[in-house]
């Protein structure tokens, strides 16, 4: 199989008689895993053209920072000429593997407060970095932008476009809960992952506690509402995103925050630990109008035609399902609210 990785890049890393394997998982960089006679085994990812060569800095710095006070990490290995990355038909990179499993779904308590422990310790070890990032992703979490979208959609869009009849009055709900959001309050920029879910922690098979966080090509400034609001809409949600009926498990919800408050401890500030809710539910009616946008568009990077008929069809749903989610979140506020201040409370 050395056909899938050119043999310039194998020479840039002094492998002899490498094997490569594809890594199905994750939908953005084409990923490897190789064994040679000459190294231990290794990751070797082709990266995505969304993402600059430059990222690679960002990634050494935060990885060589939270690796220094004991967070685990796949670290780059500098290629024979002490690079970060080779050019060859793309941008190419190689990490240190590292064992455990990959979950898609949390499925028990003890996996989200793992996850949460993780979480917090991660964001801890970081804060005191100060870097200077090289590639950030511009108008990710932008919910504003994302709304303006969907309404600059809905105003253009006639009865012609494909699945108008249901696409428009769910953009209109979408639209109208959004009006109903209270703003999150200013907090303090962090650096953060910037793409917690599930399936970037590596597990242990033993006790499912966390042995690595993976894939931070996201890293950036950001702020912790957003950041674990981005987390505990994908863990909290048993449906997932290919079901239209999200909701929010509040019993996996208080096992994460728990986590999280347990990880992060003292150094969370009163409005980031009273953010948390409203933060997640943003992010799930940002994710409604992203996706019934890229439905009226007909646009998305990946859908499955597995199980749908069409990418219109199958963005409908994804943005069906996150609008659930949002109203589940938003039915159980006080709750969750509670949850969450007796979580960082129990910390101290």
């Amino acid at each position: 199989m050395l056909q899938i990785i050119p043999p310039p890049i194998f020479e840039d890393w002094n492998l002899l008689l490498p094997t490569a394997t594809p890594i199905p998982t994750g939908l953005i960089h084409r990923t490897y895993y190789v064994t040679s006679s000459n190294q231990p085994p290794l990751i070797f990812q082709r990266l995505h053209p969304i993402f600059k060569a430059e990222v690679n800095i960002d990634v050494d710095a935060v990885t060589t920072h939270v690796a220094q006070k004991g967070i685990a990490v796949p670290r780059l290995v500098p290629n024979r000429h002490g690079e970060l990355w080779s050019e060859f038909e793309g941008v190419w990179r190689v990490l240190t593997w590292m064992p455990g499993v990959v979950l898609e779904r949390v499925e028990t308590p003890a996996v989200a407060y793992q996850a949460g422990i993780a979480a917090g310790l991660f964001h801890g070890a970081a804060a005191d970095l100060h870097h200077s990032f090289r590639f950030t992703r511009l108008g990710v979490h932008d919910t504003p932008r994302h709304l303006t979208r969907l309404r600059n959609v809905v105003h253009t869009a006639g009865p012609t476009c494909a699945n108008y009849d249901s696409l428009m009055p769910l953009a209109e709900k979408i639209l109208r809960l959004a009006d109903t959001l209270p703003a999150l309050p200013h907090t303090p920029p962090r650096i953060v992952h910037g793409d917690l879910k599930i399936s970037n922690f590596l597990f242990s098979e033993e006790n499912f506690r966390v042995t690595a966080i993976l894939d931070l090509d996201t890293v950036a400034l950001g702020t912790l509402p957003i950041e674990m609001g981005d987390a505990l809409r994908s863990w909290t949600n048993p449906m997932g995103e290919d079901d239209e009926q999200g909701i929010c498990d509040a019993t996996i919800f208080e096992a994460a925050i728990t986590g999280y408050a347990a990880g992060s401890r003292q150094w969370v500030t009163v409005d980031e630990q009273r953010s948390m809710v409203i933060g997640t539910a943003q992010i799930a009616v940002e994710l409604a109008s992203r996706f019934c946008t890229d439905a009226f568009e007909d646009t998305y990077f990946g859908w499955n035609p597995a199980k749908f008929a069409s990418r219109i069809e199958h963005n409908r749903v994804r943005a069906t399902g996150q609008l659930s989610l949002a109203k589940s979140i938003l039915s159980q506020q006080n709750n969750l609210e509670s949850v969450c201040a007796a979580a960082f409370r129990a910390a101290l």
